[in-house]
């Protein structure tokens, strides 16, 4: 039986030498020839219009070892990909904004008038 997901049409990313399905509603990649391998966009960084990822070449998987370059083997290599918001698309990216921004505010006790005070006074200071 064909997985569901190389039924769905989804665009092929290569990521180093390697083809992933690029699955945005499910916010991972999946490796065409293997699908038991995949890399969640958690695991992506941002860096304003586009994102990194550390890649194993040895593994073709997302690297989650230490970060610090001097310390990282020779055969994990720093892949940069489309932003997230390119990879989700503008609509599926402003759901997972929105997400982020009502955790954010109940971990921080923000409410939502103080949220409104802050957007009036940046229009104003804008304005000025």
């Amino acid at each position: 039986m064909e997985p569901l997901i190389e039924k769905m049409g989804l665009p092929v990313v290569k990521i180093h030498d390697t083809d992933f399905y690029l699955y945005s509603r499910g916010l991972l990649f999946q490796q065409v020839d293997n699908r038991d391998n995949q890399i969640f966009f958690t695991q992506l960084r941002e860096r304003g219009a586009h994102t990194l990822l550390l890649f194993d070449t040895q593994t073709h998987a997302a690297y989650t070892g230490l970060q610090e370059e001097f310390v990282r083997p020779k055969h994990v290599v720093e892949v940069q990909l489309p932003g997230l918001k390119t990879l989700m698309g503008a609509e599926l990216f402003q759901i997972v904004e929105e997400f982020r921004d009502d955790r954010l505010k109940k971990k921080l006790g923000i409410s939502d008038e103080s949220i409104q005070r802050l957007k009036q006074l940046k229009k104003k200071n804008r304005k000025l």
